[in-house]
């Protein structure tokens, strides 16, 4: 299931946001210049539409110890995807790709036609999977000098 976050979420996104990204092999260094990016606020609720993808044992997805775990969050804010996180144990599963369909249809329902995302090198494979087109290159804001591709996905022709 996806719902939309809460404040109240705000602590366990941002330790899925870290844990994800740190799942790629960056070192302490690197994930320490990053963690204010990977930091979700209730400000950041007010600014853009964030959707948390949770267990549900109707999607496969069986909830662990009766209560259900999160399993990965997106964030929208007018025409950018600022946040896609899936939790490591979750990758692979579908979750991605359900939070992407739910990103491009908040995008749609805002008229928006194509949402941009700056995305990890590790997770470009993923957006090209899923019909993201590479359209150039952006600088990081955390880490100077580094470039990340910059995607564009055609939301009108996505379900």
């Amino acid at each position: 299931m996806i719902r939309d976050a809460t404040p109240s979420d705000c602590e366990e996104l941002s330790a899925l946001a870290f844990a994800s990204k740190a799942s790629w092999g960056y070192d302490e260094g690197f994930m320490e210049a990053c963690r204010a990016e990977l930091t979700i606020s209730p400000e950041d609720l007010r600014n853009a539409r964030v959707r948390v993808a949770y267990e549900d044992e109707m999607l496969g997805f069986p909830a662990m110890l009766g209560f259900p775990a999160m399993l990965g969050f997106h964030g929208v804010r007018g025409d950018e995807l600022d946040w896609l996180f899936v939790a490591p144990a979750s990758m692979g599963r579908g979750v991605g790709r359900a939070l992407l369909l739910d990103a491009c249809a908040i995008a749609r329902a805002n008229g928006v036609e194509a949402l941009r995302v700056e995305a990890d090198p590790f997770a470009a494979e993923f957006y090209e999977h899923v019909g993201a087109h590479r359209v150039g290159e952006a600088e990081s804001s955390s880490i100077a000098g580094r470039v990340l591709p910059l995607y564009a996905i055609d939301v009108t022709s996505v379900p």
